[in-house]
């Protein structure tokens, strides 16, 4: 016959069984310690350099809103998010559908494209007189509430950023139309707009609008090309250029991307568990790991900012066996999950780099065939500085190649070989005429 266990032994489980659980809430409370310390002492870090460790440090100070472009735009979201609207409607017609399959071909819009495009800007000379008066202006602070939190900032960051792309499809089609009408000068005035446009949205912070600036410009540097293969324009045009191009050659706009993506993740924790919230209770009494996946991405991303004070092409090399989002970054899982963004960045950057020299180059040329009655011989005549004409993927100069269709200016891109000013699958990559820039 089976004795049942004895109370006593029930009684001694019981405190078995806490002294276990007990221990293990001391170890627990000793690792989140540690976890704490750990990321406390990553902040202090970036504190101590001076910099924004959290996402109210990064409000900018406040300016006189007839001098902010971030007001100018908050101003006509409502109507640039009409034209987009418009827009959109537009690519789903045959007319719209055919001018897109004309553009990937290369070519001009013809004359009934133009006219349906001109009936859609014709609603809206107030997003033209906003746009204008943002890109005047030379200062830009974030309208965003800097007091959320992670999750929430990053939502309104988001949600703002519509207004800046559909500012720069607002200039491109300004750009085209201005050529159609053969105003050459009114489409670099525009085309000027959408680059300033790009340098001032450098303000707004994060990796994401990074990579928007990048493409705001990627947009504004091939529709200036078009515009200056189109006809002559004037000295002081042309001098506006050159100067515009300078402010946007500049290696701190990728730190300060990633100085400002650190800033907001250091309070990623935060943000997943609302301290407020009662009911999460066990996931901050047992979310340690979770700090130290926090505090191992701040450590990545301080790695990360000592690399984007290097040039791409010393970089190329030490990326291009990590460029997928399976390679591990050695700093954890959150860190994984980052990384690919990260890289991104830095191959966007590079990219948008040899654009801007590129098209620097581009403005040189046609000034000296205009000023000489031929064309320049190579770099060496246009008088630019070495610096404006360095490509960042080899470290050597951008190439040129002159041909009947005009002067394609181009990278060698990541396999560092110059295929002629071949686009396609970016073996090469730049600014050419529009059926040579093709990169499909």
């Amino acid at each position: 016959m089976q004795i049942p266990p004895s109370k006593r032994f029930w009684k001694r489980l019981a405190i078995g069984v806490g002294l276990v659980v007990g221990a293990l809430l001391v170890v627990n409370g000793a690792l989140a310690w540690r976890a704490e310390r750990r990321l406390q002492h990553q902040v202090e870090v970036i504190r101590a350099q001076g910099e924004p460790a959290s996402i109210a440090e990064l409000a900018p100070q406040p300016i006189p809103e007839d001098k902010n472009a971030a007001a100018f735009l908050r101003k006509i979201t409502p109507r640039i998010e009409a034209f987009a609207d418009d827009q959109g409607k537009f690519y789903n017609t045959p007319i719209g559908k055919a001018y897109d399959e004309a553009g990937d071909r290369g070519e001009l819009p013809n004359a009934e494209q133009i006219a349906a495009i001109r009936t859609i800007m014709d609603k809206y000379p107030d997003v033209a007189e906003g746009v204008a008066a943002a890109a005047a202006c030379d200062q830009y602070a974030s309208r965003l509430d800097f007091s959320l939190n992670q999750q929430k900032f990053i939502q309104a960051l988001v949600d703002q950023q519509s207004d800046v792309r559909q500012a720069a499809r607002f200039l491109n089609w300004k750009m085209e139309l201005d050529l159609a009408d053969g105003n050459v000068e009114g489409a670099m005035e525009h085309g000027l707009q959408m680059l300033r446009l790009g340098r001032l949205y450098d303000n707004e912070p994060s990796m994401i609008s990074f990579l928007i600036g990048v493409a705001v410009r990627g947009i504004a540097t091939e529709s200036l090309y078009d515009a200056l293969t189109a006809g002559k324009v004037s000295e002081a045009t042309h001098e506006a250029l050159d100067a515009e191009l300078v402010r946007h050659d500049r290696p701190e706009r990728l730190r300060r991307a990633i100085v400002t993506e650190r800033a907001m993740g250091a309070g990623w924790f935060d943000a997943v568990v609302d301290e407020n919230d009662n009911r999460l209770f066990l996931p901050r009494l047992f979310g340690w790991p979770l700090k130290n996946y926090q505090a191992e991405c701040l450590m990545m991303m301080n790695e990360q900012l000592k690399l984007a004070e290097r040039p791409w092409h010393e970089l190329n090399k030490q990326f291009e066996s990590g460029i997928s989002p399976e390679t591990p970054s050695g700093y954890g899982v959150l860190a994984d999950l980052l990384m690919p963004a990260i890289r991104a960045s830095f191959q966007a950057n590079a990219r948008g780099i040899a654009l801007l020299r590129s098209l620097r180059i581009y403005n040189a040329l046609r000034h000296f065939a205009e000023k000489n009655g031929r064309e320049a011989t190579g770099l060496a005549e246009l008088n630019l500085p070495v610096e404006a004409t360095i490509d960042p993927y080899s470290g050597q100069a951008l190439k040129l190649k002159h041909t009947k269709d005009g002067w394609t200016v181009y990278t060698v891109m990541e396999n560092g070989v110059d295929d002629g000013g071949d686009f396609k699958e970016l073996k090469d990559f730049g600014l050419a005429p529009r059926k040579l820039r093709l990169t499909e």
